[in-house]
């Protein structure tokens, strides 16, 4: 069986891993022009992103990357907005 990048579990599991790898995660070119990931979605993949670094204990890459999903949309901002402040001590 061929792993297909379309594949919302694919994704997701590959982003993942390279968060927890200390590689960056981007927005696919395929899904930005054909509007496959959204503002909310790709705030969704940061933030996941940004816990897949915590638990490998890279603070500074899940920092960034709540960080970065806390200005890619409005409507994920709260989640964004608690992790990073656990992470910072800042509840």
């Amino acid at each position: 069986m061929r792993a297909d990048p379309g594949n919302e579990r694919y994704a997701n599991n590959a982003d993942i891993a390279r968060a927890m790898a200390g590689t960056p995660i981007a927005k696919a070119a395929a899904a930005r022009s054909a509007g496959a990931d959204d503002a909310e979605d790709w705030a969704r993949r940061l933030n996941n992103a940004g816990y897949a670094s915590l638990l490998a204990g890279r603070r500074d890459d899940a920092k960034a990357y709540f960080s970065r999903s806390l200005h890619a949309s409005d409507t994920y901002s709260h989640v964004a907005s608690a992790n990073l402040a656990a992470l910072t001590g800042d509840q």
